[in-house]
């Protein structure tokens, strides 16, 4: 029997953290506040903007992300 790692959050986990707040926030503020690695959380935000679920505007060397509107 092979053993997995426990599973990452999934990016719905990450976008319902915006949903709640509804303003941007880096993925660093967003790791501070879930207790989880920025890289961690940098790669969900990744995923959801390819999906176009959030946006992303580039703030000095990181980025600001919020939720996408219809």
């Amino acid at each position: 029997m092979y053993m997995t790692k426990p599973a990452a959050p999934m990016a719905e986990e990450v976008l319902q953290y915006y949903m709640e707040r509804g303003e941007p926030y880096s993925a660093g503020e967003i790791a501070a506040q879930c207790e989880l690695s920025q890289a961690t959380i940098s790669r969900r935000l990744e995923e959801l903007y390819e999906r176009g679920a959030v946006e992303k505007k580039p703030v000095g060397q990181t980025a600001a992300y919020w939720i996408a509107l219809p």
